[in-house]
């Protein structure tokens, strides 16, 4: 009984050591000739269109950063804690820096994930985490920064994404 129990927790320790985390950076050039508040505007224009609250929106400094957004169904994760034990909330904070002198607009979305998980006797416990953008939380950014380089009448397809892979 030892050799399995043992043999089980160094599963669980290499496995745990092989997830990793995925980052997406999206950089986006601009000319000149558009203004660092009007970026900032345009930003802060298409993320509370988005239905994101602003925390930051600083013309100067070029940063505007978001309140967490709430990206899981509160009735959906509520049927599956009740039916399974446990449940996921997912959320999203986007934060936005504008560098004039190397005329780049750099957006990384941050995906932040609560697990719960309670038994038959009541008790719960929970987990934060940051996550990995699944499918759907990719084509939300992509159309956030789709939007934006539209409103600054920049070309979309000049945006660069970097993904940064954490072990």
């Amino acid at each position: 009984m030892k050799k399995i129990t043992c043999f089980f927790m160094v599963l669980a320790f290499f496995l745990s050591g092989c997830s990793s985390l995925t980052r997406f950076i999206y950089k986006a050039p601009f000319t000149q000739s558009v203004k660092k508040e009007d970026i900032v505007a345009a930003v802060v224009n298409v993320l509370q269109s988005r239905g994101f609250t602003i925390t930051t929106a600083n013309e100067k400094l070029g940063l505007i950063t978001t309140d967490w957004k709430s990206l899981t169904d509160a009735g959906g994760a509520g049927w599956s804690k009740a039916l399974w034990g446990s449940a996921d909330y997912r959320r999203m904070k986007i934060s936005v820096s504008v560098n004039d002198k190397t005329n780049l607009i750099t957006i990384n979305p941050v995906v932040g994930q609560t697990t719960e998980k309670s038994n038959r006797l009541m008790t719960s416990s929970t987990n934060e985490s940051e996550a990995t953008m699944n499918e759907g939380e990719v084509k939300l950014v992509n159309k956030i920064v789709d939007e934006l380089m539209t409103n600054l009448n920049l070309n979309p397809g000049s945006v660069e994404v970097i993904k940064q892979k954490e072990d």
